[in-house]
């Protein structure tokens, strides 16, 4: 086994990492600032409604970020290099509003030791239990 595989062994199979955040409006419209993304749905309360939603929502891109900070996680279990985030194939099922809590949670489903990457299933849920976000991440080992 290289050393490289021996590393990935610090995240055995089922190991669940997570993360809790509460998502400001002040948390939106920085992502809004750093992204560029004007989306009205983002911005117009008026906007927003009209188009069927409760208020402005947050961006699905934001809670990719909350996943990250669980991948950043797992991630820190690794023994040095460590390892980085690479792929992220998630999908917004409903939609999160300024004020919600999230939590984000990853389980380790997979390994390739050839590849050295990990696979995890990811899942955004809010405070009263509602999935608003799944799929899958990939951590190669450094």
């Amino acid at each position: 086994m290289d050393e490289r595989a021996q590393r990935m062994e610090a995240l055995p199979m089922g190991h669940r990492e997570e993360h809790t955040k509460t998502i400001t409006q002040a948390d939106v419209a920085n992502f809004l600032t750093i992204s560029g993304d004007l989306n009205p749905l983002y911005i117009n309360e008026v906007a927003a409604k009209r188009a069927g939603e409760r208020g402005m929502v947050v961006p699905s891109a934001l809670l990719v970020g909350i996943v990250s900070a669980v991948m950043a996680k797992m991630t820190a279990h690794v023994p040095p290099p460590g390892g980085v985030s690479y792929r992220y194939a998630l999908t917004a099922l409903k939609p999160v509003l300024p004020g919600e809590t999230v939590t984000a949670s990853l389980e380790v489903i997979g390994k390739d030791v050839l590849r050295h990457e990990i696979y995890f299933n990811a899942n955004c849920y809010t405070a009263s239990g509602e999935k608003v976000m799944e799929g899958q991440t990939t951590l190669k080992v450094l």
